[in-house]
């Protein structure tokens, strides 16, 4: 992924934020597309990336690495486009906003561990 690629990743999530219109800009602020062919490596929108998404949810519950929500989350984005073009998803709106909240707390888990890590580093 390119600089620019990947400083958007690490762009915050807005916990506050609770509507999918809300969000879209967010969701589109990385390419997921480049993210499923070189850190997945499998082609776009195919069944197998797909299967890719849904693995991250286990039990009903979203959960993986930042990173990888974030590629869930756009493409589910894309999803949703795709699908409304005949009307109004509210099941993927759903997920979407599950995916969310999922991020948001994978955000908070990788904050609190760089912070944890960057003051080990300072007792030194």
């Amino acid at each position: 992924m390119t600089n620019d690629n990947f400083s958007r990743m690490y762009t915050p999530p807005d916990s506050s934020l609770d509507d999918y219109d809300a969000l879209i800009d967010y969701a589109l602020t990385i390419d997921g597309y480049r993210y499923a062919e070189e850190i997945w490596q499998i082609q776009p929108f195919t069944q197998e990336h797909w299967q890719k998404v849904q693995s991250f949810k286990q039990k009903g519950r979203w959960s993986g690495s930042f990173e990888d929500l974030r590629a869930c989350l756009f493409a589910y984005q894309r999803r949703i486009r795709w699908v409304e073009s005949g009307g109004c998803d509210r099941e993927g709106r759903r997920e979407f906003m599950k995916i969310y909240r999922a991020l948001c707390k994978a955000w908070e888990k990788r904050e609190r561990h760089t912070t944890e890590k960057n003051s080990d580093g300072t007792r030194r």
